[in-house]
């Protein structure tokens, strides 16, 4: 696919814009500085405080210690060192990782909390996270300082108004956004106020790891011919599946969308009449145009129409916990099992550690014996294959940890493949779990013979998160997407007697002030769940509010609420009630 040429930066002033990827196990920075009559650059940050050696990181590790006050006392590498392992065990510091898990949905993930370690000292997931994103912002504050030419002076004249985005996990929306958010406050990234809040902008790790994939050259033949491309990013928790495919259109040109981070979007307001006695409810999710115009008169193109190629989301993305956590859970699991009646069983944690760090990482090949080294050469017992402070595994074994994250992206990709609108032609493998051949060798196997060609782009591919936000902030390839979820308002309706639905719940019938029989807790869907939604689609219902007084019609609320179970068209709030959420607030005045 021909990437586009990034658009030169048009703003009045020089801008930072921040990216935080902060992962389950390794946290990722990317940062571009916008300068006007230039085309933005993306870069990394790749020094951190307690780094060893002088080799570059492309992460931090997601690790902090609190002392017993609740104060941070390390993060990052630093939460590495030894010598802060043997401080944390004499003061009893606790030590906190895998803490993106606790955002999880409460519909998602039920039966991983007990694997995921606990937060500390009574401190909330947002106290937590705000702590951490403090930390990461010192780091790139010191990173642009030290390796820019006058970085002092630039930071001064940068800091006050940066723009932040945060990529998540797929399944996530607007509680979890909204939790993050706070945390953005507290860490102090921007203040509580409508200025604060427009700094701060989400993107999936689906459609931040397609920008990461365009930028970091996609095969020539991927999204060609009507074909799809599915993205999966499999990150330290979540393995995020995403499906995309190319469309073409064709737009008055005044209409063309030049809205990117050098052309900012311009709000457009629809007749006044439409809006009257309305309470719209607007499926956003900062969709934008693909800007490569190729349209010529001689090809029967008008000079007033312009034809754009956009990319378009064609299936709801997935969000699976099955990422690289999951390996090393699995991996304690059998060590434990394994180790039950040998005295090595103390040493579980370390092991576990070395695995994480080297027979994880290295492992690629099931038929091969695999080894977690961990003591000394006078650590032996032949009984559990463990010679000269080696433990000898079967490969098979390893494998087995793997298998069922291969599994998710297989049987997704291939299930869902039935149902695409587009034929799905390319998967795109990207994300820090991602650099273990033995998945994506797996996963070739799996699909290869079906037709679908996996893909690895060649550069590092664990920082695809926080490069891809970038990308996602300056590019926005992608010009609409598939709703997750189904949204709607509880609202009443006429009782209809001869409706067998009403009359089971002729308890909940009242008399309206209207004198009109009604019944309440009736789901009215407003966007169905797998709806194609674009930037400037707009989901409208009607409703009307009664009262007996004047002043209490000047203002009306709807509560949105959204629905994530597996009933077709739910109708009524007490089928399937433990799968519907609040998710927002519409609210209209009386002008006049």
């Amino acid at each position: 696919m021909a990437l586009p040429r990034r658009a030169t930066y048009e703003g009045p002033h020089q801008k930072l814009v921040l990216a935080f990827d902060v992962g389950t196990t390794f946290t990722g920075i990317s940062y571009s500085i916008l300068e006007p009559g230039k085309m933005p650059e993306i870069k990394g940050v790749t020094k951190f405080p307690g780094q060893e050696g002088s080799i570059d990181a492309a992460k931090i590790p997601s690790v902090m210690y609190y002392d017993k006050s609740g104060k941070l006392r390390a993060a990052g590498f630093k939460a590495m060192h030894e010598d802060v392992y043997e401080k944390a065990l004499a003061r009893k510091w606790e030590k906190v990782e895998w803490f993106k898990i606790h955002f999880r949905a409460r519909n998602e993930a039920r039966n991983i909390g007990k694997k995921v370690p606990p937060l500390p000292f009574g401190k909330t997931i947002i106290d937590v996270f705000a702590d951490f994103l403090r930390y990461v912002f010192q780091c790139a504050a010191s990173f642009i300082q030290d390796t820019h030419d006058n970085g002092a002076a630039l930071w001064e004249s940068l800091k006050r108004d940066i723009d932040f985005t945060f990529p998540h996990p797929n399944s996530w929306d607007g509680r979890e956004q909204e939790l993050m958010r706070k945390a953005v406050v507290i860490a102090g990234l921007v203040p509580d106020n409508t200025e604060g809040q427009a700094r701060v902008s989400f993107v999936t790790e689906g459609e931040a790891g397609l920008h990461f994939a365009i930028n970091k050259y996609l095969p020539s033949n991927a999204l060609t011919n009507g074909n799809g491309l599915v993205i999966v990013d499999a990150g330290g928790g979540t393995i995020d599946i995403s499906f995309y495919a190319k469309k073409l259109l064709t737009t008055p040109s005044q209409q063309d969308s030049g809205d990117t981070a050098a052309h900012p979007p311009q709000r457009k307001r629809g007749p006044m009449g439409r809006m009257r006695n309305k309470v719209k409810q607007v499926f956003q999710r900062h969709a934008d145009t693909l800007d490569v115009n190729f349209g010529h008169t001689e090809d029967g193109i008008s000079d007033d129409m312009s034809t754009t190629q956009v990319l378009e989301e064609v299936l709801a993305s997935q969000c699976h916990f099955y990422g690289s956590i999951f390996v090393s859970i699995y991996a304690r699991i059998f060590l434990e099992q394994y180790l039950a009646e040998s005295a090595f069983l103390d040493d579980l944690e370390y092991m576990v550690q070395q695995f994480d760090k080297t027979t994880k990482i290295q492992f690629r090949n099931e038929t091969e014996s695999q080894y977690i080294r961990f003591g000394s050469t006078r650590d032996n017992d032949p009984k559990c294959n463990i010679c000269f402070g080696q433990l000898k595994m079967k490969g098979s074994d390893v494998a087995g940890f793997f298998r069922p994250s291969v599994d998710a992206i297989v049987n997704a990709i291939v299930n869902q493949r039935k149902i695409s609108p587009s034929p799905i032609s390319h998967a795109v493998l990207v994300g820090g779990f991602a650099e273990n051949d033995w998945l994506v060798n797996e996963a070739k196997a799996a699909l290869e013979p079906a037709g679908i060609e996996v893909f690895r782009p060649k550069q590092p591919v664990n920082k695809s998160a926080s490069d891809g936000a970038i990308s996602f902030y300056l590019d926005h390839y992608v010009r609409s997407r598939v709703s997750r979820v189904t949204y709607g308002c509880f609202h009443d309706i006429p009782f209809d007697p001869s409706s067998p639905d009403h009359r089971e719940r002729e308890k909940r019938a009242f008399v309206s002030m209207g004198g009109e029989r009604r019944i309440h807790d009736v789901f009215d869907i407003i966007l169905p769940k797998d709806t194609q939604v674009s930037e400037t689609t707009e989901f409208r219902k009607s409703y009307f509010k009664e009262s007996k007084s004047k002043g209490d019609l000047q203002r009306a609320s709807f509560s949105i609420w959204c629905y994530t179970g597996s009933v077709p068209n739910p109708k009524w709030r007490d089928v399937d009630a433990g799968m519907s959420r609040r998710h927002g607030l519409s609210q209209c005045w009386l002008m006049g």
